[in-house]
């Protein structure tokens, strides 16, 4: 398996909807259901052309700097808008991971995009932590498609969701990985390196159980948090880890528990992207949070206002395409 384990302004979409072709995968299942079988043909040619126009599709360069290695291809990262939920979709040359698969209603529409952009196989699902916004749709996804490899963080949580998602793990037949720092992993010409939670440790928080890695290639690096707060931020930086990263995925959704200054420093993004759904009851982004993201200087991208998200890792540039459902 290419993936095993190793120890130790904002821009817009050209015409190409990536919206259009995640629709375009629930009709399908309609003329399937109603065994309509040339229009459902139809329409999965369409999906594909539609992949096919978003891949061609116009981005606006935002960040990075000069490579001068082998060229690796691309690398994208599909940031769902499951307003205030995570699901992340990874494409490296042919190879697939999953962070986190939003509330339950979100399986269907995460499997109808895969499917879209023709994505039958995850080399990884990561489910950073047991939370329903990013575990909810985990079942349907691992019962959908061939899931490769799971990598799980050691919390326990007794929530009917959460033991959904360990049925869907054993029935899968995917390897089994208990999140630990300095671990390894590759999905194409890219590398991930966990850098929490500490499997030794207890938090007081489940959100400080969150999976956090951060994902390298070709010169560039975004950081993964989660749902990760500042006890576990301050535990990543006096550990000593690497955290300088392009483009930081916002911890909980741009909560006032999580994106510490001390962290913000230390991990000083170009791009900053976050989860957030519109007229929250929470009132996400804390106003303080989303202060200290702006005094970064880094572009913000945001779910409730720009839709899907898709950054574009080439050569060391790093570009970002949006897409609001209309």
């Amino acid at each position: 398996m290419s993936g095993r384990k190793k120890k130790n302004g904002k821009p817009q979409f050209s015409k190409a909807s990536v919206w259009t072709s995640v629709c375009l995968g629930v009709m399908v299942l309609v003329a399937l259901l109603f065994q309509d079988a040339g229009l459902a043909s139809w329409l999965r040619q369409s999906a594909r052309e539609i992949a096919a126009a978003v891949e061609a599709a116009g981005f606006t360069e935002i960040g990075g700097g000069a490579y001068a290695g082998e060229d690796l291809g691309t690398l994208e990262v599909h940031v769902l808008d499951c307003g205030q939920a995570d699901a992340i979709l990874v494409l490296q040359d042919g190879h697939a991971m999953l962070v986190d698969a939003g509330e339950r209603e979100h399986g269907q529409k995460i499997l109808d995009y895969l499917g879209a952009l023709g994505v039958d196989t995850l080399e990884y699902a990561v489910f950073t932590h047991p939370h329903s916004d990013h575990i909810g749709g985990a079942a349907a996804v691992l019962r959908g498609v061939r899931v490769e490899n799971v990598i799980l963080s050691h919390a326990v949580h007794t929530t009917k969701t959460y033991e959904n998602l360990l049925d869907a793990v054993e029935e899968s037949g995917a390897q089994v990985f208990g999140a630990a720092p300095g671990d390894t992993y590759t999905l194409g010409g890219a590398e991930f390196t966990v850098l929490s939670p500490d499997p030794a440790r207890e938090y007081d928080e489940l959100n400080d159980y969150s999976v956090a890695f951060r994902l390298c290639f070709e010169g560039s690096s975004m950081l993964f948090t989660g749902d990760m707060g500042k006890t576990a931020e301050n535990a990543i930086l006096a550990a000593g880890y690497p955290v300088r990263s392009d483009v930081l995925k916002a911890g909980h959704h741009g909560s006032s528990t999580a994106s510490g200054q001390a962290f913000l420093d230390a991990v000083a993004p170009s791009v900053i992207v976050m989860t957030v759904e519109a007229d929250s009851d929470d009132n996400l982004p804390n106003p303080q949070t989303l202060e200290r993201f702006e005094r970064t200087g880094a572009a913000i991208f945001r779910s409730d206002e720009d839709g899907l998200i898709v950054l574009r890792f080439d050569e060391g540039r790093i570009s970002v395409g949006t897409e609001r459902a209309e």
